[in-house]
């Protein structure tokens, strides 16, 4: 096999097929945090949790914590050489929308939504690493026939999408909000809704995945087969990273079409009081598991730029206390702030109650916790979740006292441009 990133791909279009694959697939050349991608495969465990039901490799368990017990496998099988490597074999999965809200012990109404677990988790020792600067392969496998030249050709679908709800009904949401906001309920909320339609016919979601991050570029991409569905997602924004100790965090809030002169988003009232309200939210959740006085904020608003959009990002980052571990820095920033609102327990529980399906692994975050204590985790956002019946895409903003609701519904539809118009094309 050559040290080419086309041959990797190539691997992880055969490895698709098999179940629990995860493909961290960062691809956007320009980005700083474009560093490397991870191509894990057949997990020694599989854990996964859906109505508070737990069950390891099938069978249902009667430990009550689903993070524990990711903490406690990690503890016993974290027995290997520390290799200077991105990811040295580890834990790899997803924690959903909602999952993430149970953190937090909210109860939540029982709405229409995904039949498959609120998160999935595994222990992987077989992997790839492709390493972008350096161009070339690293890392391990065991026991497999790689086979690059599988499939990865596009193929292109026409599809009728049906809302959750419609446009007139977004515009009144975030006419809702607003008064609830000014009222002194919350200052800032994420309002999202569904997009669904019926799978087409020989539809391979690999295919269709590789297509997308050819034109629509992120650095914390991932493909993932977990089983009971496909999770395709084409993410700019990291929820939480940890390495050498310090965790950090790089919200993405505040948003206008490339076409526009970035400069007009930095200087945007309401962007920036978006974006302020959730790093003064997630300085708050990471200060919970980190030294005093070590949480700053390392960049405020920055821009980054992406194919059809400009986003206003910030970075905060801590030294992680004592006895802290991952674990504990899960706990308590579960859901991600930036999309959830501030405060988040007022925002998510608005969220609840005004969105009319669940949200399932969107805003949810996928990632890994390696044997070399680093962990990276994006926001599942710009995704697509592919079921045997349907594919279904997520979308939505932040809402603050002084958003446009016409400019509001339009955004949400600005950042799925790309991923609605790979069916179309």
């Amino acid at each position: 096999m050559t040290n080419n990133y086309n041959d990797f791909l190539k691997l992880a279009a055969f490895l698709s097929k098999e179940p629990y694959t995860i493909f961290f697939d960062s691809n956007r050349p320009s980005h700083p945090d474009n560093n490397f991608s991870i191509l894990c495969f057949h997990p020694d465990h599989v854990f996964e949790i859906k109505n508070n039901v737990i069950k390891i490799n099938g069978d249902i368990s009667e430990e009550k914590n689903f993070i524990d017990i990711l903490q406690q496998y990690y503890l016993n099988h974290q027995n290997k050489e520390n290799l200077n490597l991105p990811f040295n074999g580890g834990l790899a999965g997803f924690f959903g929308y909602e999952f993430g809200c149970q953190q937090s012990e909210q109860t939540l109404q029982n709405k229409a939504g995904y039949e498959f677990p609120d998160a999935i988790f595994g222990i992987y020792n077989n992997y790839f690493i492709y390493d972008h600067k350096a161009e070339k392969f690293i890392g391990e496998c065991e026991n497999i026939d790689l086979m690059p030249d599988a499939e990865i050709t596009a193929k292109h679908y026409e599809i009728n999408w049906q809302y959750s709800r419609s446009d007139n009904d977004y515009i009144n949401d975030v006419d809702i909000l607003k008064e609830q906001i000014k009222a002194g309920e919350f200052y800032q909320v994420n309002l999202t809704r569904r997009l669904s339609a019926p799978k087409p016919e020989n539809f391979d979601s690999f295919v269709h995945y590789n297509y997308v991050r050819e034109i629509n570029s992120a650095p914390f991409s991932a493909f993932a087969n977990f089983d009971k569905f496909d999770l395709l997602c084409h993410s700019p924004e990291r929820f939480l990273k940890l390495k050498n100790n310090v965790i950090s965090t790089k919200p993405i809030k505040g948003t206008i079409p490339s076409s526009l002169p970035a400069v007009t988003l930095q200087k945007n009232p309401k962007e920036l009081a978006e974006n302020t309200m959730i790093v003064d939210l997630l300085r708050n959740d990471l200060s919970k598991n980190c030294k005093p006085y070590t949480v700053k904020v390392d960049k405020l608003c920055a821009i980054e730029t992406f194919e059809n959009l400009h986003h206003l990002v910030s970075t905060i980052s801590g030294e992680m206390s004592d006895g802290k571990t991952i674990f504990d820095i899960l706990k308590s920033c579960l859901p991600g702030g930036s999309i959830t609102g501030a405060p988040k327990r007022a925002a998510t529980k608005q969220i609840d109650m005004i969105e009319t399906v669940q949200r399932g692994p969107y805003c949810g975050t996928l990632g890994y916790i390696d044997y070399n204590n680093n962990a990276d985790f994006n926001i599942i956002i710009r995704s697509m979740i592919v079921t045997d019946d349907n594919i279904n895409v997520h979308t939505g903003g932040g809402i603050v006292s002084d958003s446009d609701p016409q400019k509001e519904l339009e955004e949400t539809k600005n950042k799925i441009e790309k991923i609605l118009a790979s069916f179309n094309a």
